[in-house]
């Protein structure tokens, strides 16, 4: 059922109702077509807007098993965000790419022009025995058979078919980014509450303090109310949603730059240092220092 307000439609499950936009009903087409779990990580804020965080996250059950038993010694962040992502570049039109666990996953850039939007994945599946890649391959490790065993094995014909299916997805996704982007620019008051939400986080993450104040004045409710309808609309509550941005925010610091980590925990909204460190191992499995040592490639003058 279409809302001219918001373009959405609803769903019913569970006994209640959910809304999804468009985008995500996209994402959620592919997914039945394919076979396959999508996670999206974005480079620009409309992708942030546009969906949950959750889409940012591996969620398919092997992947989550995985995690688990620990069979992956790198964790997802660290190979999709920083190591995928710095050598995106010579994948233009996409790829796969067998992780550190041993499972093959697609995946597929959105460029505007130069310039990086998202990164879409979509997996997961288990080489065959002798099997020579058909598309251009980012090999991160052979990873154990125990890990894999589970996992789909990929079938003749069946790479060049998902990657292009997966580039049409990107695509359509790219259509809904630059009208979202002048929605941003423009009256944000016509925004949907959990989109709104989701702006003036990324806008404000890194002022400590202040984000609840901001939200709250937008939504002309007070700020008791306002933390209840951040949880209603996101799923989660405003600390998450910071927390996530923030160290979002840190891992592309942390693989960009030299700025010295004090820094990069002060411009990214964390008032305490030791509580980055803790957030960040928590999340990521390293310190902040290890996580700089293995991606970035900026050599100090």
């Amino acid at each position: 059922m279409e809302d001219t307000a918001g373009d959405r439609w609803i769903f019913r499950y569970c006994g209640g109702e959910r809304m999804f936009n468009f985008q995500e009903k996209a994402v959620r087409c592919f997914e039945t077509w394919s076979g396959t779990t999508v996670s999206i990580h974005g480079y620009c804020k409309e992708y942030e807007l546009m969906f949950d965080i959750s889409r940012s996250k591996h969620q398919h059950p092997l992947c989550m098993q995985i995690k688990r038993t620990q069979c992956g010694a790198v964790s997802c962040p660290t190979v999709d965000m920083a190591q995928l992502a710095s050598e995106i570049h010579r994948f233009r039109s996409g790829g796969i790419k067998r992780c550190p666990s041993g499972l093959l996953e697609f995946f597929m850039p959105v460029w505007d022009g130069i310039r990086l939007q998202a990164i879409l994945f979509a997996g997961v599946r288990r080489a065959p025995e002798n099997w020579i890649p058909a598309v251009p391959m980012l090999d991160l490790g052979q990873g154990s058979d125990g890990c894999t065993l589970e996992a789909q094995v990929l079938k003749d014909g069946e790479e060049e078919m998902i990657l292009e299916g997966l580039a049409q997805l990107a695509a359509r996704l790219k259509q809904f980014v630059d009208p979202l982007r002048d929605n941003v620019l423009g009256d944000k008051q016509d925004m949907p509450r959990d989109m709104l939400i989701r702006y003036l986080i990324c806008r404000h993450y890194s002022k400590p303090g202040q984000s609840l104040d901001i939200i709250s004045k937008a939504l002309s409710l007070s700020k008791s109310r306002t933390l209840h309808v951040i949880k209603e609309e996101t799923g989660q509550n405003l600390l998450e949603l910071l927390n996530s941005v923030r160290l979002n925010n840190a891992c592309f610091l942390l693989s960009s730059s030299l700025k010295p980590i004090h820094v990069i925990s002060e411009e990214c909204g964390f008032g305490n240092i030791s509580n980055f460190f803790r957030l960040f191992r928590k999340t990521y499995g390293v310190t902040p220092l290890n996580f700089r040592k293995i991606n970035c490639k900026i050599q100090p003058k």
